[in-house]
């Protein structure tokens, strides 16, 4: 899951909620596609790598987008 230090002390239902959106938004932009599963109840996210051309460039980028987006929306997210 992304947590952002502002949400370390969130509940899991509340990160949850943050990560289910980071998904969202990264899905509809186009970027990237995650998966999303549920991990002792709340949401979390998922990389399923099949193309063999994926490089850790690809996986840096990725990561790179979850944090920019995913700090963009804790912005809104109440603890």
């Amino acid at each position: 899951r992304y947590r952002p230090a502002r949400l370390r002390q969130a509940d899991a239902k509340t990160v949850g909620e943050l990560n289910q959106r980071i998904r969202r938004q990264i899905i509809e932009s186009g970027a990237f596609y995650l998966v999303q599963t549920n991990l002792n109840g709340a949401a979390a996210l998922r990389v399923t790598l099949i193309n063999p051309l994926t490089t850790e460039a690809d996986l840096a980028a990725l990561l790179e987008e979850i944090r920019r987006v995913g700090g963009d929306l804790s912005i809104v997210i109440r603890q």
